[in-house]
């Protein structure tokens, strides 16, 4: 089989470790190499650095350091060096790593300069046209939010000065109310004092010689004051929720998880409806497997409900179970007569009454519900 293949990426210390042991570690130079092994050594250092670092987002630092430096020949301000990182996957590699060389001790000649600074040059004009044309964004002013109250009571000072100057304005009260806690408290101490100021100088301070309207605008501007008070007083009272609605249960909706066995080969009896048990007081229930006649009573008052499989509202002292020796004689009984005739018969069988179940099951027939 196959041996799986392996990332050659270094990205462990112990990965690391083991491939520098064969490629060797990050070439470093203290002197100039001569002519002649000039390109052999940046071939070798270009290999290394594409094995270790293969993309040019690892020498992001180096680029920096390396237009930072005074032998570089082209001027970079900060807006430049913003727009080369935005778009530094469109910067050659190469220029990283000589970036990098130049920090382990390589001194740049002066076709590497000539080079480095066209590529760099090249991604500086490119990322200015961008910004160039970019589209103009219009700055977002925000919105002046006015309050429901600071507007209610700017339209509260122009009726009043429209009141002064002798014209006639209204003021709909609760087409301009929004209720809020701010609202609240300012209906109560602004709004409120203000109409019934105002309304005590036309109703109790009257004087139709100080006044330069008559009587029939003092009794409709007393009608806006009432208008505005009677809204004051409504928005402040408490709000009366009204009792939820409930929900109606049925018969249907009560028995929606009782089942049942539609017969008895053995015995001949068939079952009734199981949701003629919701309502009912009394009910006669066989069990075809156990050979079980049970009887259930209701509570005094109650009648019976059902949840899921189980019949509610079950007086358990009053109801009994008994095992049937001969279900088909018992069994006749129960579906062809009364509750005085069921009682009877069942005092003359011999097994002992236990404690009912009032669940139904797979295996349980309905006989008489009462």
């Amino acid at each position: 089989m196959a041996r799986k293949r392996t990332d050659t990426i270094a990205t462990k210390d112990k990965d690391r470790k083991y491939h520098t042991k064969y490629l060797g570690e990050e070439p470093e130079w203290d002197t100039m190499p001569d002519d002649d092994t000039r390109k052999v050594a940046v071939i070798d250092a270009f290999n290394w650095y594409a094995y270790f670092y293969p993309t040019i987002e690892d020498y992001k630092n180096n680029v920096l350091s390396l237009i930072a430096r005074d032998e570089f020949p082209y001027a970079v301000s900060d807006d430049d060096v913003d727009g080369i990182l935005k778009h530094l996957p469109r910067l050659p590699i190469r220029v990283g790593k000589y970036g990098r060389m130049v920090e382990s001790g390589w001194v740049l000649s002066d076709e590497e300069l000539n080079t480095i600074g066209t590529d760099i040059s090249e991604l500086i004009d490119y990322a200015r046209e961008e910004l160039a044309n970019a589209p103009v964004m219009t700055p977002i002013v925000p919105r002046k939010i006015v309050s429901p109250t600071s507007k209610m009571l700017a339209e509260l000072d122009a009726l009043e000065d429209a009141w002064m100057d002798g014209n006639k304005m209204s003021f709909d009260f609760e087409s301009r109310l929004g209720v809020t806690k701010e609202t609240k408290s300012n209906l109560a101490d602004i709004i409120g004092p203000w109409a019934k100021n105002r309304l005590i100088d036309l109703e109790d301070d009257w004087i139709a010689d100080a006044f330069p309207f008559g009587v029939a605008e003092r009794n409709r501007r007393i009608k806006v004051l009432r208008g505005i008070l009677d809204g004051v007083e409504a928005s402040l009272a408490p709000k009366v929720r009204k009792p939820r609605r409930k929900k109606v249960v049925t018969p249907e909706m009560q028995a929606k998880g009782f089942v049942c066995q539609a017969d008895d080969p053995e015995t001949g009896v068939k079952s009734i409806k199981p949701v003629k048990i919701i309502g009912a007081t009394r009910a006669f229930l066989y069990n075809a497997k156990t050979r079980q006649l049970t009887e259930l009573v209701a509570e005094d008052g109650q009648s019976f409900s059902g949840k899921g499989m189980e019949i509610l509202n079950v007086n358990k002292s009053k109801s009994r179970t008994t095992r049937l020796r001969k279900p088909i004689d018992m069994l006749a009984v129960v579906c062809n007569n009364g509750i005085r005739k069921i009682h009877a018969e069942w005092k003359c069988l011999t097994t002992k009454d236990t404690f009912a179940n009032p669940r139904l099951n797979r295996t349980t027939i309905v006989l008489k519900v009462l």
